[in-house]
């Protein structure tokens, strides 16, 4: 499973959960959103220790899974809560066979404002997770 499909499965089981659509997209000043939740992957991250895993050989070696640090924007407080509680419940989830890990992430302050400011919008209501494949 690559790290598209690892966060696509997280946008589904948000979407089935809040039985609203997920968007799968950067916030943005000019383009109003298309759905009430939106999922903005900001960062891709390799590993701590970059290496293939083990008993591939470097020729046809598989790397390991990418981390995608992601933000869950939504403005609707009531809903954005009932996300958070879906995925403090449900930190693995299963998709097509593979195990995808949600855990919470905690951005500084400065950072999060930065990010929206790159993005050329206005701060929203957010939670940080990162997101990535998980042996099984």
């Amino acid at each position: 499973m690559s790290f598209h499909h690892a966060l696509e499965a997280f946008r589904g089981a948000l979407a089935e959960r809040a039985g609203v659509p997920v968007e799968l997209s950067p916030p943005s000043s000019v383009a109003p959103p298309s759905a009430p939740v939106r999922l903005w992957a900001w960062r891709l991250e390799e590993s701590s220790s970059v290496r293939l895993r083990p008993g591939a050989d470097a020729a046809s070696g598989v790397p390991d899974p990418l981390t995608v640090r992601c933000l869950l924007i939504c403005t609707d407080l009531a809903l954005l809560d009932t996300l958070r509680g879906f995925v403090h419940q449900h930190p693995v989830l299963v998709a097509g066979g593979a195990r995808v890990e949600v855990r919470a992430d905690v951005l500084p302050a400065e950072l999060l404002v930065s990010l929206f400011l790159t993005a050329q919008t206005p701060p929203l209501p957010c939670l940080a997770y990162a997101v990535r494949e998980v042996a099984a």
